[in-house]
């Protein structure tokens, strides 16, 4: 592929990044119900359209961006090795977390709409996909994505062409978004306001550059960082 071709799709693989922090906070302001404590009201809320809709676009939707614009930085920065681990892990990270998504957007309507209809014996089949493999599954995509964006900020870093503290808005967030905002949910704010603003900045700062340099060159091309 050429590289002015190579540098256009870089650059719209990096603004999904900032379009991703965007649509998870949005997601942030949208607040589930326990279903410990009032299941009908758990229920009512997941069996909802706007549920569907919120998890479509707001969860599925921006992770499948969050891969994109991995992709992208990854080849952007493909100069330095740290870049392509964080490439790596966040595209396994974000892979295993849209597992996760998946099964909250289309499994656990069905269950809602179940125990509305009567069926109280639902709730047992709830905590059961909600089990040890789905919190396993969750905390391991977790630490992979949280991983990448850490490797991530260290190549932004390292960069020539990208501003240093673009890097260090981006590393910090898939912790605070994937692991801490797990317990605490302004934790998962703070991280999508982080990942717009060093995102954006890192798209920016791209976008900036001639077309064809879709690819940094490090500053001593024989070795990798």
């Amino acid at each position: 592929m050429a590289a002015p071709n190579v540098g256009a799709w870089v650059r719209i693989g990096l603004l999904a990044l900032p379009i991703y922090g965007l649509l998870t906070l949005w997601t942030t302001f949208i607040h589930q119900p326990d279903p410990n404590a009032d299941f009908e009201v758990y229920a009512r809320y997941v069996s909802a359209t706007n549920y569907l809709v919120d998890h479509l676009f707001g969860s599925i939707l921006g992770v499948t961006l969050a891969i994109f614009g991995a992709v992208a930085l990854g080849v952007y920065l493909s100069s330095r090795r740290s870049a392509l681990w964080a490439m790596v892990l966040s595209i396994a990270g974000n892979a295993l977390i849209l597992t996760i998504f998946g099964m909250s957007t289309f499994a656990t309507p069905a269950v809602g709409r179940a125990y509305l209809e009567g069926q109280r014996n639902i709730i047992e089949v709830n905590q059961d996909i909600l089990g040890t493999p789905v919190i396993v599954t969750a905390l391991v995509g977790g630490m992979l994505y949280s991983t990448g964006t850490i490797l991530f900020g260290i190549a932004v870093w390292r960069s020539a062409t990208i501003p240093k503290w673009a890097g260090v808005l981006y590393a910090p967030t898939g912790l605070l978004i994937s692991i801490v905002g797990l317990a605490i949910g302004e934790a998962q704010t703070l991280g999508s306001i982080l990942i717009i603003i060093g995102g954006g900045w890192i798209a920016w700062s791209v976008m900036r550059r001639p077309p064809t340099e879709s690819v940094e060159t490090a500053a001593q091309p024989s070795r990798v960082s």
